[in-house]
């Protein structure tokens, strides 16, 4: 399973206790390995949470802490997800850090 890409998402100015959301269908058949969730200002995420599910199979039961997906690969758990094409990947991210923070989401993609 080579390495393919990284599927990035931008969201800027997320105020406190504010929701963003994304999807992305699959264009082939991917494997996710893994999510990689960063502040732009470079400061640790310690209470936002993230869900996340690929059609109707939900993998953060109902919600996780953001911050078990680490922000490089030397935390982050590899999670080997399959994600086969036209399947709908859906995630929602809540800023809990009480202050505005701006956030890239990362899906580091494999072949499946």
């Amino acid at each position: 399973m080579p390495f393919k890409f990284y599927k990035t998402f931008e969201h800027d100015n997320i105020a406190s206790g504010a929701t963003v959301s994304g999807s992305w269908v699959a264009e082939e058949n991917y494997t996710i390995k893994r999510i990689h969730i960063i502040r732009k200002d470079g400061a640790s995420i310690t209470r936002s949470t993230f869900y996340f599910k690929i059609g109707d199979r939900v993998f953060t039961r109902e919600i996780a802490p953001a911050s078990i997906f680490g922000e490089d690969i030397e935390i982050s758990p590899e999670l080997n997800i399959s994600f086969a094409k036209s399947e709908k990947l859906d995630y929602i991210f809540r800023n809990l850090e009480g202050v505005t923070i701006s956030i890239f989401i990362v899906f580091e993609v494999h072949t499946a």
